[in-house]
């Protein structure tokens, strides 16, 4: 559930509660007020413990089917890149990450990647991940990517991100990392395998 989700649910509840009081005695309740002051409580501190933890206990897997990607990763792959001025000019270049790190939520995730050329890239969902279903295979989304090469000022752009997953589990140990740039001035793939 989105935050935008959570905030409607909440709306809802509070309306329903409102109108059946007003309904009752003709007036707003102010005890009503009071119990969904403490509903409105349990549910944002529930609603945070899923966001961050509860999303990822061995129970809820089977129900909720979200890989937990978070951890040190390492990789290698490939990037396309033209420049701006010549989108026709275009320089496949072979990369290697000496370190990927995923930071996951239940509804968001953001990747950082250091390459040993000395570059940083990262990629940070601009947009809710879909995933393939039940038995989960890929997660999708527009990201923001934003990237370096050595001293050059940080590039941000939008993209759209797959991240295939080699197998159904609860903590997957080797994906791949598909993205594109909105723009179409780089593409590229990177093979992951999990080391913490």
């Amino acid at each position: 559930m989105t935050r935008n989700q959570q905030r409607a649910l909440l709306f809802v509840i509070g309306l329903i509660m409102m109108g059946v009081s007003y309904l009752q005695s003709g007036r707003a309740d102010l005890t009503l007020f009071r119990y969904f002051g403490g509903i409105a409580m349990g549910l944002g501190v529930f609603f945070w413990l899923l966001e961050h933890w509860i999303w990822r206990c061995p129970p809820l897997y089977g129900l909720l089917a979200k890989p937990n990607l978070s951890g040190k990763w390492t990789g290698s792959g490939s990037e396309t890149a033209s420049a701006e001025n010549d989108p026709l000019k275009r320089t496949t270049s072979t990369l290697t990450a000496d370190q990927i790190t995923f930071r996951q939520t239940y509804s968001s995730i953001h990747i950082a990647i250091k390459w040993q050329s000395g570059g940083e890239s990262r990629v940070h969902e601009a947009a809710p991940y879909v995933r393939s279903g039940t038995d989960t295979k890929y997660l999708a989304f527009v990201a923001l990517y934003t990237y370096t090469h050595g001293d050059e000022s940080p590039v941000v752009r939008h993209a759209t991100v797959t991240i295939a997953i080699a197998e159904v589990a609860r903590e997957p140990k080797k994906v791949s990392i598909n993205y594109a740039t909105l723009d179409r001035l780089r593409a590229g793939s990177i093979s992951c395998a999990k080391t913490v």
